[in-house]
């Protein structure tokens, strides 16, 4: 009559690919969500939580043939970190129910006398596999970077005189958190005294991919006029 499940996407993947965390309640009856209890313990991951968009996304359904209400309590986007078996341990909710409520009646508000029962609810772990990049036609400099991503480049003087700015940007969906600054291939006449980095990045409820932008800037020092 009320069940509580965690679903990912996919149960093996590369580090930095993205794995879709769907948090999901079935009732019967007349059912408060009151939040968790004790939080996910997610080790291993990078954690994007994906922010609501209005109200619960729910819907009826059939399940071992009965009537229930399902609701979407929570979307979450992670990303494994490095290679070898990874445990997600999706936390305990409380759920408050009425036994004789009104089918349907999901997320009630505490109105009038009604007297809920109040269930912590767990859902099993679940053990992803982080696999090892293919060794097979890896470039030699890769560094773990997994995603769609676009690449533009500028270049421009700063206020301080003598000085040179590269800006790299880096746009498209995937991890922006574990990009690095790519190697720059530089003469020895010009000396880099600062790296910065930006990022700017969102994902929605009806769109749970995590898209933006990273931006990173150096500032190089020439020890000589010329052409570089």
């Amino acid at each position: 009559n009320l069940i509580y499940e965690v679903k990912a996407d996919k149960l093996s993947v590369y580090p930095n690919e993205p794995i879709f965390l769907t948090y999901e309640l079935l009732t019967r009856y007349d059912t408060r969500y009151e939040g968790f209890k004790i939080e996910s313990q997610l080790p291993g991951f990078w954690i994007e939580d994906v922010p609501y968009a209005g109200d619960i996304e729910r819907r009826v359904v059939k399940r071992n043939e009965f009537r229930m209400v399902w609701a979407v309590i929570r979307k979450q986007i992670l990303y494994a970190i490095k290679p070898g078996i990874a445990t997600i341990r999706p936390g305990t909710i409380k759920i408050g129910y009425l036994k004789q409520g009104n089918f349907g009646n999901f997320f009630s508000s505490p109105v009038g006398n009604k007297n809920y029962s109040y269930l912590l609810m767990d859902s099993p772990p679940i053990e992803i596999e982080v696999k090892e990049y293919p060794a097979v036609g890896k470039p030699k400099d890769f560094t773990g970077a997994y995603g769609d991503y676009r690449i533009t480049a500028r270049y421009g003087s700063t206020t301080e005189a003598g000085l040179i700015k590269i800006i790299l940007t880096i746009t498209g969906a995937g991890n922006f958190y574990a990009l690095e600054p790519p190697s720059l291939h530089l003469s020895s006449d010009l000396k880099i005294i600062d790296v910065t980095d930006a990022i700017g990045a969102e994902t929605s409820w009806k769109d749970p991919v995590l898209r933006g932008s990273k931006t990173f800037e150096w500032t190089l020092l020439p020890s000589r006029t010329g052409d570089f």
